[in-house]
């Protein structure tokens, strides 16, 4: 996992290479581990680095890795990612009919698995094929769709930090209310203390009369 979290520190730094020695380092160890679905998500992210620095061949060789364990344990969600990602390389060549079902792949099971952000960034891929293929109507029924699920995302993210806001601001009021009550707790028991000794050094004066 740590090397895992430090190769996304690497990749998020453009320090590419940084991020393939610390990926290779971690399939090893997951390798030996037995963690294939880590492993496959490693395998991914290679993918994914090798892509990027137009290493086309490293970065098929990864994904088609990756995508076979990721069927062989049926993980639907990392199937319809490596897809995505593979149409993304596909899509760098040019070779728009590898992309293309690759990307609805994506799309349907992302519908079915309600994966909001799987769903638009395949449909914002779609869009892009479409339009590279001369299909503009097409292009423009997918970046519509793509449009509207960031602005859902948006608008369920808001709806999320209100939420967290309302749930903070009831946490404080009744963090404030249980120390008052402490406190008059603190202030009863005080008062209560008081009476008793009240209590006793009156007894002990009627005592010392007596």
């Amino acid at each position: 996992v740590v090397l895992n979290n430090l190769g996304i520190i690497y990749k998020n730094l453009n320090q590419t290479s940084d991020a393939i020695a610390c990926y290779n380092q971690a399939l090893a160890i997951y390798e030996n581990s037995g963690d294939k679905r880590t492993y496959a998500a490693t395998l991914n992210h290679l993918g994914n680095l090798y892509n990027k620095v137009q290493d086309y061949q490293k970065s098929v060789d990864y994904f088609n890795q990756a995508l076979a364990i990721r069927k062989s344990l049926v993980d639907q969600a990392g199937i319809a990612a490596t897809s995505r990602d593979m149409a993304e390389l596909f899509m760098q060549q040019k070779n728009y009919s590898r992309a293309l079902p690759l990307l609805q792949l994506a799309v349907e099971t992302g519908n079915h698995i309600k994966d909001l952000e799987l769903v638009i960034s395949s449909n914002l891929g779609l869009s892009k094929v479409y339009s590279a293929k001369g299909n503009f109507a097409k292009a423009l029924e997918y970046f519509t769709r793509y449009a509207e699920g960031k602005d859902r995302m948006l608008n369920e993210e808001s709806i999320r930090k209100m939420a967290d806001m309302q749930v903070r601001y009831e946490t404080v009021q009744l963090e404030k209310e249980v120390n008052y009550l402490n406190q008059d707790n603190k202030l009863k028991a005080l008062e209560i203390e008081r009476n008793n000794l009240e209590l006793k050094r009156q007894r002990m004066v009627i005592y010392t009369v007596v």
